[in-house]
């Protein structure tokens, strides 16, 4: 009697659970796991900014908060033991999402929901497979190695080499199966609607153009142009993807710079001409992106301590209104810069910013003398002290 009472105890608690409403101005995501260990912790982002945290425990985890209209965020885990991806979420007001998965590949997680959007983004995660869950893996395999390296052995020199000549390895078994994961996608483009999910898509494609080595095949990628209508071409989306798509290939070192109209916060219009006969560095940023802030407090000193020779120009990648507010609170010197174009595009895209931070010298006689990517302690004022006297 006893075990028949805790039965139908635990059946009303699911029953309940089941039909709770979710409140009309507030969103719940439900994550239900198998085969995740607990201590596991799920992080939500929004536009990169993380909003939420919470651990697995006996499979389950659970996120919720206010909202006002739908959006996209991106569910990540912050645990070894996973790769180095995210999953996006759509959330709407009132409404509920659960999650199922069977394993640590994200990716693989199936999303119930209701939002068009959800289903639309698993058909492009199914085009990808079985490739991408076997790529899932490998850079599961990396990230632990990696973690590894810079958290369990710390500062150990004898672990360097080894585990680098381990992650190299991985990727060239890794790298060609993301490249047919990437085709497959591309070829389902063919066919599938033209929205604006499929133009974000579309536009990273090209974007990738301005890589050394694409995404995908080059032609394959061109060929999708013809499916945009003129109503497309016309929208601030599509004129970004043919200015992309008509731009040269990537300026390199040994070539000249070229320039175009900036603006900084007061709207007033400079262009890298005007510091011509100095250095000129460019930074290439966003407020999204954790090494790009790491990098603030020694760009700065570097702009202070060079400044008779050396222009700093900071050129941001966020909207007018989010640049602006974080430079403001920030209370950010020197050269402020934002050329209020869709990213990708403009000098981003003439200089081959295909990841942030990137880095620009230009010789005073207008020469490109360096390119780097990535922020670490004192590489800014290393590379400057290499060309700078």
């Amino acid at each position: 009697m006893k075990k028949l009472f805790l039965s139908l105890i635990c059946l009303l608690s699911i029953v309940i659970s089941l039909s709770a409403k979710v409140p009309a101005n507030k969103f719940l995501i439900e994550g239900r796991l198998k085969n995740i260990p607990d201590s596991a912790v799920i992080c939500i982002r929004d536009n990169d900014r993380v909003v939420m945290l919470d651990t697995v425990i006996n499979g389950r985890f659970q996120c919720s908060d206010t909202i006002s209209q739908q959006k996209r965020l991106e569910l990540v885990a912050r645990s070894k033991g996973f790769p180095s991806v995210y999953l996006y979420v759509w959330v709407a007001p009132g409404k509920k999402v659960t999650i199922r998965g069977n394993d640590n590949l994200i990716c693989t997680w199936k999303v119930k929901s209701d939002i068009p959007e959800q289903k639309e983004y698993e058909r492009y995660l199914n085009a990808k497979f079985p490739e991408y869950k076997d790529w899932l893996k490998l850079i599961t395999e990396e990230n632990n190695l990696i973690m590894d390296l810079y958290v369990t052995h710390k500062g150990a020199e004898q672990y360097v080499k080894p585990t680098w000549t381990k992650v190299d390895s991985i990727r060239k078994l890794s790298d060609p199966l993301y490249r047919i994961s990437d085709e497959k996608t591309l070829r389902y483009m063919q066919t599938a609607p033209v929205t604006p999910f499929w133009l974000e898509e579309y536009s990273q494609y090209v974007r990738s153009l301005q890589r050394e080595t694409p995404a995908a095949d080059e032609s394959l990628i061109r060929s999708l142009a013809a499916r945009m209508s003129d109503d497309v071409l016309n929208t601030p989306e599509g004129k970004a993807i043919k200015e992309m798509l008509d731009m040269p290939k990537p300026l390199k070192k040994g070539d000249m710079m070229v320039d175009d109209v900036l603006f900084d916060a007061d709207g007033a219009r400079h262009t890298l001409s005007e510091h011509k006969g100095k250095y000129i560095l460019l930074d290439f940023w966003s407020q999204y992106c954790g090494p790009c802030i790491q990098s603030i407090p020694e760009a700065e000193e570097v702009a202070e301590e060079y400044k008779d020779k050396l222009a700093f120009v900071s050129i941001c990648s966020d909207s007018e209104d989010e640049w602006k507010s974080f430079i403001a609170n920030r209370n950010m010197k020197g050269l402020q810069w934002n050329q209020l174009k869709p990213s990708g595009t403009g000098l981003a895209g003439r200089y081959g910013v295909t990841a942030i931070p990137q880095y620009v010298i230009i010789s005073p006689e207008g020469v490109i003398i360096d390119k780097w990517a990535g922020y670490g302690k004192n590489v800014i004022r290393n590379h400057v002290k290499n060309h700078v006297k």
